[in-house]
């Protein structure tokens, strides 16, 4: 398995091969990548869509861009933290991780120790979708906007809010779950 990450993030790919290491007892390696040909810009939603591309099987890219799924159409609504596809590749950006607001940023605005428990949060769980396989207690998520009535299926995921496979979809939430996790991350009907 390898790390691929953009310039200025050797640290969070460090942190990341920490992580897969320890949680997951995967050895993989770390280095920069070119992603223009899995992230292309869209105008409309002011971020770059995910372009699973089959050659980078079993890949982790980072990238401080905002992410939406291929397909997306609302920039509101339906960006993510990280993405896991069939094909064994994990995005995960940390462009929403690094402030207390939903809003993408380029600068640190929480402390590093927030920032980095995020990140293990982060690619625990989108590697997790992978590992765990889907269970037959996950359910279905689907985040409907209130304003706007905009709805984003956000895949199978745990109903059990401590474990790491449950879903979150703000920071705020994200924050929840990383203090109420189980030590080891994942439920009992998950490690089954």
């Amino acid at each position: 398995m390898r790390i691929l990450f953009e310039d200025r993030l050797d640290n969070e790919a460090k942190i990341i091969q920490e992580v897969i290491e320890k949680v997951f007892n995967i050895n993989c390696e770390i280095q920069k990548g070119d992603f223009s040909k899995m992230l292309k810009f869209k105008e409309s939603l002011g971020g770059y869509e995910i372009q699973v591309v089959k050659k980078f099987r079993n890949d982790i890219i980072l990238t401080n861009k905002d992410l939406f799924p291929y397909g997306s159409a609302s920039k509101d609504d339906d960006w993510v933290f990280g993405f896991a596809s069939r094909q064994k590749q994990f995005f995960t950006s940390v462009a929403r991780l690094k402030t207390n607001s939903d809003n993408p940023s380029k600068i640190l605005r929480i402390s590093k120790d927030k920032y980095r428990k995020r990140i293990e949060f982060i690619i625990s769980h989108e590697l997790g979708h992978w590992l765990i396989k889907r269970q037959k207690h996950y359910k279905e998520f689907v985040l409907r906007n209130p304003k706007t009535g905009h709805k984003a299926s956000l895949g199978m995921h745990c109903p059990d809010n401590k474990c790491i496979m449950s879903e979150f979809v703000n920071v705020k939430d994200m924050d929840k779950h990383i203090r109420m996790n189980y030590k080891n991350l994942f439920c009992r009907r998950c490690l089954k």
